[in-house]
């Protein structure tokens, strides 16, 4: 829901707050969980009513009740003067004295706690460990940060577009994979505690987390993802750490299409010579045409099925796939047998990619230890995700078969 409507300011916790209720007090800022500022207020008027009660002693023979407790015969501790439940709405006995209507506008603003909703957030605060809670906090307010830099408005539940820009823009800040994955997981509890849908559940969003998480793993091998600049950076400097015009022709077009057809280890090279996988992809697996290059690629757990992937000719000739591979086609020994092979005919193997890969790294001052042949695939798929690619196109890239678990 969106609301236009604007609820007072919400009161600042106390000093020395704990993080639970300094998170409500962010929340209550938004308009669609206003109640938050009702039920803040409250706390804040029980509060001050039991330092008044400390201060006096009762009278002889009264009768002793819980200050935590509301009177007999009340749902909730009694409005302050300025804050009475405006006139209107819903007849009485129709709806829960828990829901009060905003101020400001005809719409319902409900609280999803219960008739006590105070009670259920001062027992919902033991839920967690105060850390937890701080860093929900953190994450909260960094996305909220966010969203107002990007100029957009405060709606409940969060825009499937919101999130995704937040999460490119936290990527965009170098923020590590784990920081990431954790803002993401708080802000998908907070929008399961009011009743909204979880965040993980998004297919974008859980894409999305499945590409950190995984690329998280592989910065820990030591697999960086390959941006387009800097493959683009490797294909000038092939003819730099290579010896013959056909390993110029040979390693340009294999960083290529590596990366703009998203080419998994399996499918570019040979682990070695004697043993060939059956994903590594064969001549007969491409059909090449004047603007454009079809693949047929094994996609993950179904088997013998195959996917075919279409690459268009690029306006940018040095990063152009079609081009690539109609200068290598010119010069590779015509042969059947896997695509990428070197000038004695065999297949090209892992340790000669690497070798030039790595060389081309160096030159460029790069660690080599810090990339793989896993990160032209991982580099491809990120850069479809951050680009808005549709969610078929980027399946099929990625060799998922569905929206399950890429395997």
């Amino acid at each position: 829901m969106t609301s236009a409507c604007r609820h007072p300011a919400v009161m600042p916790p106390p000093e020395g707050d704990s993080p639970f209720w300094q998170l409500l007090a962010l929340l209550a800022k938004e308009p669609d969980l206003g109640w938050l500022d009702w039920a803040l207020r409250q706390r804040g008027a029980g509060t001050s009513r039991e330092m008044a009660e400390d201060a006096a002693e009762p009278a002889e023979g009264a009768t002793l009740r819980s200050r935590s407790e509301p009177p007999l015969g009340a749902t909730f501790p009694p409005p302050q003067e300025d804050e009475a439940p405006p006139s209107g709405g819903a007849p009485p006995g129709q709806r829960s004295a828990a829901v009060a209507d905003c101020p400001h506008c005809r719409s319902q603003a409900n609280c999803h706690f219960g008739p006590r909703p105070l009670e259920a957030l001062r027992s919902l605060e033991h839920s967690a460990h105060p850390r937890i809670w701080k860093m929900y906090g953190a994450a909260l307010s960094r996305f909220v940060t966010f969203r107002e830099e990007s100029g957009g408005h405060s709606t409940w539940p969060i825009p499937r577009d919101q999130i995704s820009g937040f999460l490119l823009a936290s990527d965009l800040q170098n923020r590590s994979s784990p920081k990431i994955l954790g803002d993401l997981a708080a802000l998908s509890y907070l929008s399961r505690l009011f009743h909204f849908p979880d965040l993980l559940l998004d297919f974008v969003a859980s894409r999305m987390a499945v590409a950190f998480n995984r690329r998280g793993d592989i910065q820990r091998r030591g697999w960086t993802p390959f941006s387009k600049g800097l493959v683009r950076c490797l294909v000038r400097v092939v003819n730099t750490v290579c010896t013959g015009f056909y390993d110029c022709i040979l390693f340009r077009a294999a960083f290529i299409l590596a990366f703009c057809a998203a080419l998994r280890p399996q499918e570019m090279v040979a682990e070695d010579g004697a043993s060939v996988d059956p994903a590594l992809l064969c001549r007969s697996d491409f059909v090449l045409s004047e603007d454009s290059i079809d693949i047929e690629v094994r996609a993950l757990g179904v088997g013998p099925e195959r996917l075919v992937l279409h690459l268009v000719r690029s306006r940018e000739p040095c990063m152009c796939p079609v081009l690539a591979l109609s200068n290598y086609l010119q010069a590779r020994p015509r042969r059947e047998g896997p695509l990428f092979i070197c000038s004695n005919g065999e297949p090209l193997t892992k340790a000669q990619f690497l070798a030039v890969l790595h060389a081309a790294l160096r030159h460029l001052g790069l660690l080599p230890q810090q990339f793989g042949l896993h990160s032209f695939w991982l580099g491809a798929v990120i850069t479809a995700v951050k680009r808005g690619f549709p969610e078929e196109l980027i399946l099929r890239l990625a060799r998922w078969p569905d929206r399950g678990n890429p395997q």
